[in-house]
């Protein structure tokens, strides 16, 4: 196939189809092979985060600091081994000895993860990519001094590269296996660490604008680099086939996180492909930017989908599958689809201001001038039916109103948003770092003891996560002897997930029924305080549910201390992410109301004070329970 004269996206839409079925077969062939790399992955990430640990404990002589920094840069490193997700598609074809490929990771795996927590620094993030507190949130959370958390990030990054590099050396003064090839790649890996950490230097030091040759300067080192310390593990002397055209895919990757970060590096001043067009085409719309960026990105697709072309059958089929999920992303992204004009409701300015000004904690005031007053309405109490005018504000919280039904004491958000015009915030805040939840930490710490409660009332069968966000519980249930299924609405989710339970993870919007059949025991964890509908939400439950089935159900608090301290301070009170907010005799008024028996409420299990937050301890101590969160099990009626 050679590359085409006419226009890119018609022929990516063209191309669209072969490579989705290529994707599918390369899976479908190759299911137990991935599955297998991927669990090396995780047993050297398992045994690289024991030795890390047991680390800490002899040097620190068992100091309780030390060992809880220990278990939170442990539970960080083990959660982020998901973006080690495309060594198993090249493993397959490379096929390389799987003790010296455990090695490998376990070595240049770490570097790669201290570089992440290194940039976590430099960029503040405390929430990476959306899915969950990075590092430094962690040590943020204990409290005190601000700068002791940052050092202690820091040094963490700098003793993950060490214990890393440490891992090299060692094969590389004694080659285990007759591994000659581990001083080349503790070499290449030193030098791609050093142009990682120089185009991180340029990117806080560079103070000229941002033009098209630096950003590409600094994508090839901050970037392309930083890829090339995981690719070492598979090619240590560089030399396949399909490392240059990997390196090229790792800059086209960068470039569609771009596009999906646009906002907070806008309001960062960070280098962006979106805002590099932006500045260099003078315009004062993001029209010409937002073309610009989707002909190049649309350019690379194909140059690479080419190139594949002349690779032998297997390495072709790998690097295709990856193709495959780019071009997904750059769908999901609509980075390829006409700008809203004006018929669909909105200016290119409007959009372009809801691209980059709207956010989590965006006033009504704001969301108004994006999308007019008409955009709104005012719903009657969505338990009892009562009219708007029965419900009396009982908060205000940036222009919107918490409203109290007169009749049932439910509690919710207004005005909302229609649903055309929720539906686009929602696209847009996909590309945001997500509302800072108090309860991402909850079902992390809490899923072990809730695997076993469920286990206990249900006997164990066929479980569905809704909402399965990091699918902490999809895998301990999974290892309790659950048949898990998980369905999510957020596409960033289920691509986490999607590795490690495949077909048994769902994209399902809020009309679609409930797939696979009936289950034993279905969990609905923070999710229901989303829906507009929570009854008919409970209702595709109860058709789900084999009689007497479980639920289980957790929502914010209404009644917990969290809120009676803090009010509308407290981070799970959003009326753009929560619109109902429960307390026990409502939820329970929900539950029965939709044919659910015997709700009561769970008790919040108890875990070691390690890992607990700051906030959970603080709470605990003031007479309450760590998370605020409100947790009841019932069962399906007859």
């Amino acid at each position: 196939m050679t590359a085409p004269t006419d226009d890119l996206r018609a022929y990516l839409e063209r191309l669209r189809p072969a490579l989705a079925a290529s994707s599918k077969r390369f899976s479908d062939e190759h299911e137990e092979a991935l599955e297998r790399w991927r669990g090396e992955i995780s047993r050297a990430v398992g045994e690289a985060v024991e030795g890390l640990r047991h680390h800490l404990d002899d040097a620190s002589g068992a100091d309780d600091a030390c060992l809880e920094l220990g278990v939170e840069l442990g539970d960080y490193i083990d959660w982020l081994q998901w973006t080690f997700w495309d060594l198993p598609t090249f493993a397959v074809v490379l096929d390389p000895d799987p003790a010296r490929f455990r090695r490998a990771v376990a070595g240049c795996g770490l570097i790669y993860l201290a570089m992440r927590l290194l940039d976590d620094q430099i960029d503040r993030h405390f929430i990476y990519r959306g899915r969950r507190p990075t590092l430094l949130a962690a040590r943020a959370g204990h409290g005190g001094d601000g700068r002791r958390a940052e050092a202690q990030a820091t040094l963490s990054a700098v003793l993950l590269a060490f214990e890393g590099l440490e891992t090299l050396a060692a094969a590389s003064d004694e080659p285990a296996d007759g591994d000659d090839d581990a001083p080349r790649r503790l070499q290449e890996v030193v030098s791609a660490a050093r142009k990682t950490l120089t185009g991180a230097l340029v990117e806080i030091t560079r103070e000229a604008p941002w033009d098209t040759d630096a950003y590409e300067r600094l994508v090839a080192h901050k970037n392309v680099d930083y890829w090339r310390l995981l690719w070492l593990v598979l090619d240590p002397r560089l030399e396949s086939a399909l490392h240059p055209l990997l390196a090229r895919h790792a800059a086209l990757a960068q470039k569609i996180n771009d596009v999906q970060d646009v906002a907070a590096d806008a309001r960062r001043a960070q280098p962006n492909v979106l805002l590099v067009h932006h500045a260099e085409s003078g315009r004062d719309d993001a029209s010409s930017a937002w073309r610009r960026a989707g002909d190049e990105i649309a350019r690379d697709l194909v140059d690479l989908s080419s190139a594949a072309e002349e690779l032998p059958a297997g390495k072709r089929a790998a690097l295709r599958h990856l193709l495959a999920q780019s071009l997904d992303e750059v769908d999901r992204l609509g980075l390829f689809a006409p700008r809203p004009s004006p018929a669909d409701g909105a200016t290119g300015e409007e959009t372009d201001s809801m691209l980059i000004d709207l956010d989590w904690s965006s006033s009504l005031a704001e969301i108004v001038d994006v999308f007019g007053p008409d955009a709104l309405n005012d719903p009657a109490c969505a338990l009892c039916g009562a009219p708007p005018a029965d419900l009396h504000a009982l908060l205000d919280v940036a222009g919107f109103r918490l409203r109290r039904c007169a009749s049932c004491d439910h509690v919710d958000a207004a005005p909302r948003l229609k649903t055309a015009p929720k539906q686009r915030l929602d696209r847009v805040f996909e590309r945001l770092e997500p509302l800072d939840d108090p309860f991402v930490d909850v079902q992390r710490i809490y899923a072990e003891a809730l695997t076993r409660r469920l286990l206990r009332e249900s006997g164990g069968g066929r479980l569905l996560d809704i909402g399965y966000g990091g699918g902490h519980l999809l895998r301990l249930a999974s290892a309790a002897g659950f048949e898990v299924y998980g369905v999510e609405v957020s596409p960033h989710q289920a691509a986490r997930a999607a590795p490690a339970f495949g077909r048994r993870l769902r994209l399902v919007d809020d009309s679609e029924p409930l797939p696979w059949g009936a289950f034993d025991v279905v969990v609905l964890s923070h999710v229901l305080e989303h829906q507009d509908d929570p009854a008919a939400l409970l209702r595709r439950i109860f058709d789900r549910l084999v009689p007497g089935g479980l639920l289980y159900v957790a929502v914010p608090d209404l009644e917990s201390l969290h809120f009676r301290l803090l009010g509308a301070r407290w981070n799970a009170i959003n009326p753009l992410a929560h619109l109902h907010y429960f307390h026990q005799a409502t939820l329970h008024r929900l539950l029965t109301d939709t044919g659910f028996v015997a709700p009561r409420r769970l008790d919040p299990p108890a875990f070691r004070p390690a890992r607990a937050t700051g906030w959970m301890r603080l709470f605990r101590r003031l007479g309450g329970d760590e998370a605020g969160e409100l947790a009841m099990l019932a069962r399906r009626g007859d």
